[in-house]
């Protein structure tokens, strides 16, 4: 963890929000660099599924998309993440089957409901 962060800092981003608990399933960060956001997500495997937490107005809901396992991608030559693999049944998952078209005025708030990644059942 204390890796990454220096890597972020160390490449100007800056933290701005802290969700959750680092210590309990939900915790986020989210950072900011030249009105470029990047959030990351603690994250728990069950089965062959990966669920992070997503905070919405206060309240907790558990997000699912399917994994067989972790690759590591080179984030913009600078810095190995972690992501599920596949990835495309993990975008499916999480924007649809029509992933690849952009949505006008997509609502982070709103779509991973309506795909069925995130439960309406909040945790907190």
């Amino acid at each position: 963890e204390e890796t990454l962060k220096k890597k972020l800092v160390i490449e100007g981003l800056k933290k701005t929000a802290i969700f959750g608990n680092m210590s309990l399933f939900g915790y986020e960060e989210a950072w900011e660099k030249n009105g470029i956001k990047v959030d990351i997500f603690s994250s728990i495997f069950e089965g062959n599924s990966l669920v992070i937490g997503l905070w919405v107005k206060g309240k907790l809901y558990p997000c699912t998309m399917p994994m067989d396992r972790v690759a590591v991608y080179q984030w913009r030559g600078v810095l190995e993440v972690r992501i599920p693999f596949p990835v495309e049944d993990a975008l499916i998952a999480m924007y649809g089957r029509n992933y690849p078209l952009p949505v006008d005025g997509w609502k982070w708030d709103v779509y991973p409901f309506l795909t069925g990644y995130c439960s309406y059942k909040y945790i907190t």
